[in-house]
């Protein structure tokens, strides 16, 4: 398990140049929940690791938010690109719903 401070897209709307990453920067249409199972993309690569929002502070689009986080397939995969520090992007398929920094 491991923290990070994250921040759903409220309002936003961006599809980006061909060859960028993401290409679609959107608002989620619903606010996640406990067990929430989305990617998450460190900034500047390509890499997603499926991860599991195992609990956190329920608030509002725009806002950030203190979540405490798990991997999805813990074992399989190596995570160890989402050190602390490391900023992230939210993603649903190829679509960028939110960002994040791993604390």
């Amino acid at each position: 398990m491991f923290y990070a401070k994250v921040l759903f897209f409220r309002q936003r709307s961006e599809t980006r140049p061909a060859g960028e990453f993401p290409q679609r920067i959107r608002s989620c249409t619903y606010f996640p929940t406990e067990g929430y199972r989305p990617h998450f993309s460190p900034k500047g690569s390509r890499e997603m690791f499926g991860i599991v929002f195992a609990a956190f502070e329920h608030t509002r689009f725009g806002e950030p938010l203190l979540a405490e986080l798990d991997y999805l397939y813990p074992g399989l995969v190596d995570y160890s690109a989402l050190r602390p520090g490391t900023e992230f992007w939210i993603m649903e398929g190829g679509t960028a719903v939110g960002e994040g920094v791993v604390l």
